[in-house]
């Protein structure tokens, strides 16, 4: 399985990057996890949006999903030469009552997603099946309901979404052969009232108890000393950390 970032960036992208998006494939299976601001612009470096098997939403905050608009943009107005087909979209339970209050104002027939993507909300306690991959969630600690994802293919990846210090997300990552863990925290003490959100530290610390193989930083702020974040979770977990960054490609 490839997993490619295409958003590495919090709620705010970083310079020339994107929010959070990830690319999975295996076999003719390609995945898109997460489509925020900047995301569309990175996928088509790597393949076409029309290629998609699908699309699934962790959770619907901004920089997790608005990039389904230009998404849908593109299926809707982009050249293309066959049968359009409509995207498969999975939301998160009560995410697609959002998601159509966040598009009412410039599509007040409701026409635009309807017409374009195949929505279904995802059931948290079920797996669920996309070509060649197999997913699977947990709740994590998070503002707004939000969900951990568990990407098997002939490998296994985790995606922790937004969340603070959690329980769930430990027992999902369980023995990843690669851990995908958002670190936009520098460190718990500047910043202790932040829950939902986990410093560099919890993030190693995390990675440790699940006994994941390698462990990639995300969501983090392009200010931050990638060094000493890097330092802070390896003092915790012990084995190989980097900082994501766009377009950076990983064989689980």
């Amino acid at each position: 399985m490839r997993v490619t970032v295409l958003g590495a960036g919090p709620s705010c992208p970083n310079p020339g990057g994107a929010c959070a998006g990830y690319l999975f494939e295996e076999d003719e299976t390609k995945l898109l996890l997460d489509c925020g601001p900047g995301v569309m612009g990175q996928l088509q470096k790597h393949v076409h949006y029309r290629q998609l098997s699908a699309v699934v939403i962790t959770h619907l905050h901004p920089d997790h999903f608005f990039d389904l608009v230009p998404l849908g943009c593109g299926l809707k107005y982009g050249p293309y030469e066959g049968e359009p087909h409509r995207l498969p979209l999975y939301l998160p339970p009560g995410g697609t009552e959002i998601l159509l209050a966040v598009i009412r104002p410039v599509d007040p027939f409701q026409a635009f997603f309807s017409e374009l993507f195949w929505m279904e909300e995802f059931d948290p306690a079920e797996r669920l099946l996309i070509g060649n991959l197999s997913l699977r969630f947990a709740p994590v600690e998070h503002y707004i309901p939000t969900y951990a994802v568990a990407v098997e293919g002939r490998g296994r990846a985790v995606f922790s979404s937004d969340t603070g210090p959690c329980e769930e997300l430990v027992a999902l990552a369980k023995g990843a052969d690669l851990f995908l863990c958002e670190a936009t925290l520098p460190t718990r003490e500047e910043w202790p009232e932040a829950r939902g959100h986990l410093s560099a530290q919890e993030a190693g610390e995390m990675a440790r108890r699940a006994g994941v193989k390698r462990l990639v930083l995300t969501h983090t702020w392009g200010e931050y000393d990638k060094a000493y974040l890097i330092a802070e979770a390896r003092s915790a977990f012990g084995g190989p950390v980097e900082v994501a960054v766009e377009g950076a490609v990983y064989e689980v």
